[in-house]
């Protein structure tokens, strides 16, 4: 195991850039972080360069099932692994993978897309739901926040590696998805929308959800087969977008299961 101590080594210096999304973009590289979320990504297709880990984490209990080492790995002192990790309280374990091309399938027939979601907290958790819930995949339009960010990465919770992801989609993706068979649902507000527990799609749908403040775009709407709201009881006017996403798919998830 190779051994780096200074912060001016330049697999430090590039972790470090990782942090920010142009370096990401730059070097199509990015940073999985976490004991369960590291173990996941090495068991995936993810093209994996080397795993990082921290000298107090290699002398806990959990090390003693190593399997990152069929992998380059580098050992560093906890005060630099400090500084590479995007969380308070870090593990001592994180590995650098490659961006994986983006490869369009529609192979499945549950979809989710996500029109100018900005939140990275909101589309990692809807990345995690979706999973749970077994849709096919999750598109994301060229506004959202960025799919490879510590932040989205950490709130998928590893599912990210287990589920079809696909940034920057362009609204045209929909148009060819129809192509394909499948039903647009876009979710709204609006009272003349159609109730969720009323709608009717078919076995190939794609539900869209829009950005956390302004909801889905125009553009978008325009290509929806309907739009669907979710009915509320109480006073509150709306839900939080991966709540809502959440909704949406376990409705469909429930009628699938009914089958």
């Amino acid at each position: 195991m190779r051994q780096i101590t200074s912060l001016e080594n330049p697999l430090v210096k590039m972790l470090k850039k990782l942090k920010e999304k142009k370096y990401r973009d730059k070097y199509h590289l990015f940073i999985v972080e976490g004991m369960r979320s590291c173990e996941l990504a090495a068991d995936s297709p993810l093209e994996i360069d080397t795993f990082i880990l921290s000298e107090s984490f290699l002398a806990q209990p959990q090390a003693s099932v190593p399997f990152w080492e069929k992998f380059s790995n580098v050992m560093v002192p906890d005060k630099i692994f400090s500084v590479l990790s995007d969380t308070q309280t870090p593990q001592g374990i994180l590995c650098l993978a490659k961006i994986p091309d983006p490869i369009p399938s529609f192979s499945g027939n549950r979809y989710l897309y996500l029109d100018n979601v900005r939140d990275p907290g909101n589309v990692g958790t809807i990345i995690r739901a979706a999973d749970a819930l077994g849709f096919c995949g999750v598109l994301l339009s060229e506004n959202c926040a960025d799919l490879y960010s510590p932040k989205v990465i950490r709130s998928t919770m590893g599912s990210i590696f287990s589920i079809a992801t696909m940034e920057r989609c362009p609204a045209s993706i929909l148009t060819e998805m129809k192509q394909h068979g499948f039903c647009i649902a876009a979710s709204a507000l609006d009272r003349n929308c159609t109730d969720l527990y009323r709608a009717v799609w078919g076995n190939k749908v794609v539900f869209v959800l829009g950005n956390e403040a302004n909801g889905v775009s125009k553009e978008i709407l325009s290509l929806a087969d309907f739009t669907v709201r979710i009915p509320m009881y109480g006073k509150a006017e709306s839900l939080n977008v991966s709540i809502a996403a959440a909704l949406l798919m376990g409705e469909e998830a429930r009628r699938n299961y009914e089958k």
